[in-house]
């Protein structure tokens, strides 16, 4: 029921390109609570497009690459070479910073991480591996500094900005496995397609 529903989001939002997936660290424990939380804070002051509340499919995760996929064989083959690089990684132990309004614009609420350097370098690797099967994003994703998508906002900015000042720090997490979901606005991903744990 769940998966049809996900797919049924998907299919009315199809681009002409294809269907847009969404690979990422996958956020557990801790650190997912502390997401869910904060997103709800966050609602009770405005209106957020990114919703991690239990009528919501979207999930917090941490980005690795974005793109359209055309077709089933091209998929296939991205979730061969994800699991293969799965099977060569060690967990990365992740440092997450307080939770930002992102300028100019502030519409994003992004947190950061001390790894980026090694998450860039992983990100990387993963675009090089599965660049042939699958079409990027209008903007370079390798670029940004890895985040942690948290809400979309469209006002309330300076009430916002004062109550993040005084958020406290989630506590440090892993990157134990890499996931596959259907991508929705906003960077949102919907549900889980694959999990492929780390050895």
């Amino acid at each position: 029921m769940k998966d049809n529903f996900i797919k049924a989001l998907i299919d009315q939002k199809e681009s002409r390109t294809g269907t847009k997936i969404n690979i990422h660290f996958p956020l557990r424990g801790d650190i997912s609570n502390y997401c869910i939380e904060l997103n709800r804070e966050i609602q009770r002051l405005t209106k957020s497009s990114i919703d991690f509340s239990p009528k919501s499919f979207q999930i917090p995760h941490l980005t690795l690459y974005s793109g359209f996929v055309t077709n089933e064989n091209n998929f296939n083959s991205i979730l061969n070479e994800i699991y293969e690089l799965a099977q060569e990684m060690n967990p990365i132990e992740i440092t997450p910073t307080r939770p930002i309004l992102v300028k100019p614009k502030k519409n994003y609420i992004f947190i950061h991480t001390d790894q980026s350097n090694q998450i860039n370098e992983l990100k990387r690797d993963l675009k090089d591996r599965i660049s042939k099967w699958i079409q990027p994003l209008g903007w370079d994703i390798i670029s940004e500094a890895p985040h942690i998508s948290i809400a979309y906002i469209n006002n309330n900015y300076e009430e916002i900005e004062e109550f993040l000042e005084e958020y406290h720090i989630g506590s440090n997490w892993y990157g134990d496995s890499i996931e596959v979901s259907y991508s929705g606005p906003w960077g949102s991903c919907l549900g889980s397609i694959r999990a492929f744990e780390f050895p």
